[in-house]
């Protein structure tokens, strides 16, 4: 009888092997690069694409390349394969946070032994339920590992270069996600390493559920909102030096490759502290003796430390350390409060200029009282609102791509210019405009250093979630024009859903959950019509939101949530959409 042999290529593919392939195998060879060159007998040229990953134990991890030494190594089990980094690195030698080259995927840790997690008792579907409750999508993988915790992997369809901005705000997102679903807050960043996958402890896999980075940036928009605004930045000047994180952070050994940032974030600390920089200068002094490694390539000398102390206590906006930075060179958690206060907006009388909003509802109240028709030259019309041509110029160009006016032009020495207000624009324009003028940043306590909300913000005392401003606000993420009946569909729309649960017959509790979760799909309803209108072109924008909207409420009534009905006016919207 004649033995057949198994060809590689006939081998059925393990559910590790599918893992690492979706997750490294855009940018990763099966095999060495210089075995192909030989083979075509190319020159060598240097590869700005080429992933170095890690596989082994904490302490001592070893650098793979390609997918058929990632294989070979997971496969021999004289080997330890404990731990894997799921993004990659330009360097074989150090997997260090600036090293990092791709970002392939999110990962979060939900470790029953962390004081960030429920403790005892959670399964594989507490950790998909804790997923939809944060409103992230489905993940790609979940590993579970041997102390009872999940690892939750979403995985990238298409690989992001670590660049440092993209790193910060990786890290960022990743915070928000690992708070949301109660995980580990200390296994963060790009360089982190996880449990590595075996058949069986990867419990969960769906090969088909891969996400675009703007996906996570996106729900981080909608769920975790930054209000960028001109501060007067003033801190709660207290003592953290007393903390235990910067107890050992003074106490510890400063090696060489954290030795800078030990040094600045100390002084940072002891300054925030209220210490003149005679003491700070002796301690840290005191410091570089004790607890500094001076040697290396790069000696770190008394000298630098010196001109590190009156540089931070010079600078103005060097006032406190990073929390993120104190954690990462402790391994300990650490926070601390700073206020931020925020200077009210000048009043337009106290302004020099106007903003353009202001233009527009001007130009609005001058079109009212000219019964909806304003005529004459634009030096005319400039002159009747207070501006300067070339900003009415502008104002008149925007509000008709808008659609909330018709502007005519004759040339010539006797010419002019006839502005119209387009019938039913004028209440979703004033709408609009209303939104952006009465958006104010919420006061809440946040590390400056960081951008990491540390405390919580103060709390709205309304019956229900959001506004039709918050919904019409949303639009300024197209950054493009949009119809002028967009903005009153999305406040009839706020009025007939989730203003309506103010009314209901429900007991507060359960109106004021099933506002809020309607609230929550209405955002990211619209969040998700604007992302596609950013990609391909939608000739009728209003048409299209109204369509997903509806379906998105119609698959809310299906699949139930935690809502048992919606408002009679809402019912009949999606009975005659159905029909």
């Amino acid at each position: 009888m004649e033995v057949v042999a198994v060809q590689p290529e006939n081998r059925p593919v393990t559910k590790v092997e599918s893992f690492f392939r979706l997750l490294y195998g855009e940018h990763m060879r099966d095999f060495p690069r210089q075995r192909v060159r030989k083979a075509r007998n190319t020159s060598h040229s240097h590869d700005k694409n080429r992933p170095w990953v890690y596989i082994g134990q904490s302490h001592k991890m070893r650098p793979m390349a390609t997918l058929a030494t990632l294989f070979g190594y997971l496969w021999d089990d004289s080997k330890d394969t404990t731990y894997f980094t799921p993004n990659s690195f330009y360097r074989s030698d150090s997997r260090q946070e600036a090293n990092a080259r791709w970002i392939h995927a999110f990962a979060l840790d939900i470790d029953v032994k962390s004081e960030f997690a429920y403790q005892a008792g959670i399964a594989l579907p507490d950790v998909i339920d804790r997923i939809e409750v944060a409103g992230l999508p489905m993940p790609t993988a979940v590993i579970q590992t041997p102390s009872g915790g999940f690892q939750v992997f979403w995985m990238l369809s298409r690989a992001v270069r670590a660049m440092p901005k993209v790193r910060v705000l990786f890290a960022a997102i990743q915070r928000h996600m690992a708070s949301d679903i109660q995980g580990d807050l200390r296994a963060i960043g790009v360089e982190r390493i996880f449990r590595t996958p075996t058949e069986r402890n990867l419990i969960y896999f769906e090969p088909s559920q891969v996400y675009d980075f703007q996906t996570f940036i996106d729900w981080r928009e909608i769920n975790h909102p930054l209000v960028w605004n001109r501060t007067s930045l003033q801190f709660e000047q207290y003592d953290i030096m007393n903390h235990p994180a910067i107890v050992r952070l003074y106490n510890q050994d400063a090696e060489n490759g954290k030795r800078e940032a030990s040094c600045l974030t100390l002084i940072l600390a002891m300054k925030l502290s209220g210490w003149p920089i005679e003491r700070t200068m002796a301690e840290m002094e005191k410091w570089w003796h004790e607890c500094c490694e001076k040697g290396g390539k790069n000696p770190f000398t008394l000298k630098d430390v010196v001109y590190r102390v009156k540089r931070t206590y010079r600078r103005a906006d060097l006032q406190g350390p990073g929390a993120e930075e104190v954690r990462k060179l402790t391994g300990m958690d650490f926070t601390y409060n700073v206020i931020r206060f925020y200077t009210p907006a000048k009043s337009r009388e106290e302004r020099k200029y106007s903003h353009k909003y202001e233009w527009k509802a001007d130009l609005l109240d001058l079109l009212q009282k000219e019964n909806g028709t304003l005529s004459g030259s634009l030096a005319t019309i400039a002159g009747k609102l207070g501006c300067a041509v070339s900003s009415l110029k502008n104002v008149l160009a925007e509000m008709q791509n808008e659609g909330a006016i018709a502007v005519e032009s004759k040339r010539g020495r006797n010419g002019s210019t006839a502005i119209a207000l387009v019938e039913q624009a004028q209440e979703a324009f004033i709408l609009e405009a209303a939104a952006a003028k009465n958006t104010t940043p919420e006061k809440s306590q946040i590390d400056n250093t960081i951008g990491e909300v540390v405390g919580g913000a103060a709390s709205v005392g309304i019956s229900v979630p959001g506004s039709a401003a918050d919904l019409i606000a949303l639009l300024r993420h197209l950054n493009a024009p949009y119809p002028a009946s967009l903005p009153l569909y999305l406040g009839d729309l706020y009025r007939d859903t989730v203003a309506t649960w103010a009314s209901s017959a429900f007991d507060p509790d359960s109106a004021l959950s099933a506002a809020t979760h309607t609230w929550l799909i209405l955002k990211r309803t619209l969040m998700s019509c604007l992302r596609a209108t950013k990609r391909e072109s939608i000739a009728h924008l209003t048409a299209y939101v109204r369509l997903s909207m509806s379906s998105a409420l119609l698959e809310l009534v299906e699949r139930g949530y935690s809502v048992d009905r919606l408002p009679a006016s809402v019912q009949r919207q999606l009975a005659d959409f159905d029909d």
